[in-house]
Parts: C-alpha cells; sequence; structure tokens
C-alpha cells in the first residue's frame, strides 16, 4: 500500500509502508494533544476501498 492524499476523497490521506502518522504524544517544537476522544468510526468502506486500491485500480 502507498501513501496518497485525498485520492479516496477530500481530506482523507492513507498512509502506508514508509509513511508517517503524527499523534499524541508526538512532539515536535511543543506536544500534540487530543481534542476530541470519541471512539474511532467503523471503516469497512474504507478497508473495501484500500483492498482495491491495493489491487492498483486508485494508488
Amino acid at each position: 500500500m502507498r501513501n496518497s492524499a485525498g485520492l479516496l476523497g477530500a481530506g482523507l490521506d492513507v498512509r502506508g509502508e514508509g509513511g508517517y502518522v503524527v499523534v499524541p504524544p508526538s512532539r515536535t517544537q511543543s506536544a500534540y494533544e487530543w481534542i476530541e476522544r470519541a471512539p474511532l468510526a467503523e471503516a469497512a468502506w474504507l478497508l473495501e476501498c484500500l483492498g482495491e486500491a491495493s489491487e492498483g485500480t486508485l494508488l
């Protein structure tokens, strides 16, 4: 799976091999912090899209 930005939808970035995600407790000049601690949403649709993408249709 490669990295992409916006291919699956506006504002939706995919991070695969070689990609990185910055989330708490990551630090740059200051610490990142959670704004809202809501549970993660179900993402079966996303996994399906990523499966199609890995077959060469999107990424």
